[in-house]
């Protein structure tokens, strides 16, 4: 419900659409770069968190469904923590002979 004002803001051109995460793009394009439906978030969970079969996929819908805000927290760390990796490229380490 807060993001409401965003989602009209964005819709009508008075604020620009940002993604948190370019991966996110191709998700959130048609709503503006706001997620609005259920199916969006385990779209983006699935892809950023490799959350692709089995009970895991399914967990944040669970969440959601339940209403459950603490299983929610629960589950968007989860999330994030498995798409740490994929967030960033990981940075090249220095050289043992120093160049």
């Amino acid at each position: 419900m807060d993001l409401i004002p965003d989602f009209i803001d964005r819709k009508h051109g008075r604020a620009k659409i940002t993604y948190e995460h370019p991966a996110m793009e191709k998700f959130t394009r048609e709503t503006y770069g706001i997620m609005v439906y259920q199916e969006q978030i385990m779209q983006i969970a699935s892809e950023m968190a490799r959350l692709h079969h089995g009970r895991g996929r399914h967990a944040p819908a669970r969440a959601m469904g339940k209403k459950d805000r603490d299983l929610m927290a629960t589950q968007q760390r989860q999330v994030r923590r498995a798409a740490a990796p994929s967030a960033a490229p990981p940075r090249p380490r220095p050289s043992a002979c120093g160049s």
